[in-house]
C-alpha cells in the first residue's frame, strides 16, 4: 500500500467513525434501547451500500453500453439494503424500532431517503475519483510519449557528417596517415557522447562544447590547410545544464550546408554566450547563392531542435531563429535559464 492509498484508507476510516459518533446522540436523546447496537447496525448497512456500489456495481456495470444495467442494479442494491435494515430492526428491536419518529411510515421514509443519499454520494465520489485516475493515466501516457519522442529526437545525429568522417578515416587508413588513430579515438568519443548522453536529462553546457570541438577537429582533418572555423565561448565554469545534443546539430548544419570545400572566402563562426538568465548560441556560415537541398533530410536538424524546444519548454521564451541571405545562413538559439541553474547539476 503506497502513501496515497494509505491516506485514502485513513480518510475513509475517519469519515465513517465520525458518522458513527455523530449519529449516536440521536439514539441516546430519544431513549432508544440498545443505542450502540442500533448505531452499529445502521453504519454497517451504510458501509455495505456505499462500497457495494463503489467497488462492485460501478466497476462492473458502468463500462457497459447504456446506463440501464447499472441503474437497475443500483436500485436493487438500495432497495435490498433498505429492506434488510427494516427487517433487522423489526426482528431485533421490535416495537422500539421507530422511536424518535412520529410514525413507522416516517421512519421507513427516512431509511429510504438516507440510503438513497448514501448511494448518490457513493456514485459521485467514485465517479470523480475514476475521472481523476483516468486523467492521471492519460497525463502519464502523454508524458511517456513525449519522453520517448524526446529521446528519439536527441538520438539523431546527422548521417551526412558520419559518412563523410568514415570516408575520411578510410582514406587516412589507406594512406597510413598518422592522424588515423587519433581520428578513430575522437570519432568514438563523439559517438559515445551522442548515444549515451541522450539518456541524461541534462548535461553541463561546457561538456557539449568539448564535443563540438571534437566535431570541428574531425571536420578539419579532411583539409590539408586550416579552414576558417571559429568558436567563441563566453561562459563561466561550470556553466548551466542543458539538454544533451542540443547545440551539436546546429554545428552539423553549418558544416553540411557551408561552402568551405570550394569557397576560399568561406567561413563558419560559432558563438556561445551565457548570462544569468539566458543562453544564446549563434552559428553563421557562408553558402553558395545557388545552394539547393542536398538530400531529403534538408532542414530536419533545425526542425528537430524546434520540436525538442516545444516538448521541453512549451510556451517559454526558448526559440530557434534563422536568417538566410543569398550568401550566408545564421541560426540563433535562445534558451532561458532558471535562476542559479549553473549550480544545479543532477547526479550522474
Amino acid at each position: 500500500m503506497n502513501l496515497t492509498q494509505r491516506r485514502n484508507w485513513l480518510l475513509h476510516v475517519a469519515v465513517w467513525s465520525a458518522l458513527f459518533v455523530a449519529y449516536l446522540p440521536f439514539f441516546l436523546n430519544n431513549h432508544i434501547g440498545q443505542p450502540l447496537e442500533r448505531d452499529a447496525l445502521g453504519l454497517g448497512l451504510l458501509l455495505l451500500l456505499y462500497y457495494g456500489n463503489a467497488r462492485v456495481l460501478m466497476p462492473r456495470l458502468l463500462a457497459r453500453p447504456g446506463p440501464g444495467a447499472y441503474l437497475l442494479a443500483a436500485l436493487a442494491l438500495g432497495g435490498g439494503v433498505s429492506a434488510l435494515r427494516l427487517g433487522l430492526d423489526a426482528a431485533l428491536f421490535g416495537a422500539d424500532m421507530a422511536t424518535g419518529f412520529p410514525s413507522l411510515n416516517r421512519y421507513r421514509l427516512y431509511v429510504l431517503l438516507l440510503h438513497g443519499l448514501v448511494l448518490g454520494v457513493s456514485y459521485f465520489v467514485t465517479a470523480l475519483r475514476r475521472r481523476e485516475a483516468e486523467a492521471r493515466r492519460a497525463q502519464a501516457t502523454i508524458s511517456q510519449q513525449q519522453q520517448a519522442q524526446l529521446l528519439y529526437l536527441r538520438s539523431q545525429i546527422n548521417p551526412h557528417f558520419l559518412f563523410n568522417t568514415l570516408n575520411n578515416l578510410y582514406a587516412l587508413t589507406v594512406a597510413r596517415a598518422p592522424e588515423a588513430p587519433e581520428m578513430v579515438l575522437r570519432l568514438a568519443a563523439l559517438l559515445r557522447y551522442a548515444i549515451y548522453s541522450t539518456r541524461e536529462a541534462r548535461v553541463p553546457v561546457l561538456q557539449e562544447v568539448e564535443h563540438i570541438r571534437e566535431l570541428l577537429w574531425l571536420y578539419q582533418v579532411r583539409f590539408e590547410h586550416p579552414v576558417p572555423i571559429t568558436l567563441a565561448v563566453d561562459c563561466p565554469a561550470p556553466g548551466p545544464d542543458i539538454e544533451p545534443m542540443l547545440l551539436i546539430p546546429l554545428v552539423e548544419n553549418c558544416l553540411k550546408h557551408g561552402d568551405l570545400d570550394y569557397n576560399p572566402a568561406g567561413y563558419v563562426r560559432l558563438r556561445l554566450q551565457v548570462t544569468a538568465t539566458e543562453l544564446v548560441f549563434e552559428t553563421e556560415n557562408t553558402k553558395d547563392a545557388a545552394d539547393q537541398p542536398k538530400d531529403a533530410a534538408h532542414g530536419v536538424g533545425l526542425d528537430n531542435i524546434r520540436q525538442r524546444l516545444r516538448l521541453t519548454h512549451g510556451a517559454a521564451r526558448a526559440a530557434l531563429l534563422t536568417l538566410a541571405t543569398p550568401t550566408t545562413f545564421t541560426a540563433r538559439l535562445h534558451l532561458p535559464l532558471l535562476p542559479h541553474a549553473e549550480d544545479s547539476h543532477p547526479a550522474r
